[in-house]
């Protein structure tokens, strides 16, 4: 608690942040990684299907730039 990324002036909308990097898994381990790590974990839902990212292992710095629990900076795309 406490960490964070911070934007030392405004950003104007549309502008690239950076990319949010991690490993993609599914639904099940998702649920079986959220209930071993309580809290500070870095899960997110990738479009409507049953895939995650999880940033906590392979993540970069741009794991602490959206810790609200509604969207701030909500585009997101998958490459494959």
């Amino acid at each position: 608690e406490g960490s964070g990324l911070f934007a030392g002036q405004n950003i104007s909308a549309g502008t690239v942040l950076g990319e949010y990097t991690g490993e993609v898994i599914g639904e099940a381990e998702m649920k079986r990684r959220a209930n071993i790590v309580a809290h500070n974990h870095y899960l997110m839902a990738l479009g409507s299907g049953n895939k995650y990212l999880d940033a906590r292992r392979y993540g970069s710095l741009m794991l602490f730039a959206n810790h609200k629990c509604g969207d701030n900076s909500a585009h997101t795309q998958q490459w494959d």
